[in-house]
């Protein structure tokens, strides 16, 4: 799953987050994905959202 998330486009996480039955939602700014609390790769996807937000601008 980290080689998944490591060179993934948006499609190319939309199409993992499909198969587990997560929503995603784009907008102009913000992405948002609402995924099942027993979500077998929780852990992987947290850790990108904590380093995509870290990172972020202010």
């Amino acid at each position: 799953m980290a080689a998944l998330i490591a060179e993934a486009t948006c499609g190319t996480l939309r199409l993992a987050l499909l198969r587990i039955g997560a929503l995603v939602r784009r907008s102009v700014r913000r992405i948002k994905v609402a995924m099942a609390s027993a979500h077998p790769h929780q852990a992987e996807f947290a850790l990108a959202h904590a380093r995509l937000t870290a990172s972020a601008p202010a």
